[in-house]
């Protein structure tokens, strides 16, 4: 497919970074309907990601996490157009919500480190979620770095929730 139409017809539009009636910023919009292909060209444009103000909830990454266009993030991925807070929220939100294939796509392409707060925010628990996190790697013995859990492992917080099937799947 050939994106070079779409370029074009870029290159009459004023302000590539403005809401469309009845929907989103074109970037955006690829986002959630999950246009991977016309991403890059999209950015040549000059449409913008993120910005300092961004919430990270908000951006093209956690967008498409959120309807599960795991191409689109891909692409924004190696595209570098994934902030760390974007990838921290949609990795938490995927684990919260249950959104398997989204939370597969973390694992498998980012290898975010694994702690406690990845196994604490599934609710409810979710089977793929301990079989993504134990069998793909994740390291059940790094350690919180911040707030009250300092120093907690995945494996502290399924003993101070009393969870022994958890426990075993850890151990």
């Amino acid at each position: 497919m050939t994106l070079m139409p779409f370029a074009k017809a870029l290159n009459g539009i004023k302000d590539i970074n403005r809401k469309i009636p009845g929907a989103n910023k074109p970037l955006l919009y690829a986002c959630e309907k999950g246009a991977d292909k016309v991403l890059e060209v999209l950015f040549e444009a000059g449409a913008i990601g993120e910005t300092n103000k961004t919430y990270e909830g908000e951006s093209p990454f956690a967008l498409a996490a959120k309807h599960g266009q795991t191409k689109a993030m891909e692409q924004l991925w190696l595209l570098k157009q994934a902030s760390p807070p974007s990838i921290e929220h949609s990795l938490d939100m995927a684990a919260i919500q249950g959104q398997e294939e989204s939370f597969r796509f973390h694992h498998r392409t980012i290898k975010p480190t694994i702690t406690g707060k990845t196994f604490r925010s599934r609710v409810p628990p979710k089977k793929v979620i301990r079989e993504v996190l134990v069998k793909g790697g994740g390291d059940i013995n790094a350690k919180e770095d911040a707030g009250g859990y300092k120093g907690i492992t995945a494996f502290h917080a399924a003993a101070y929730n009393g969870d022994s099937r958890e426990m075993r799947i850890l151990g």
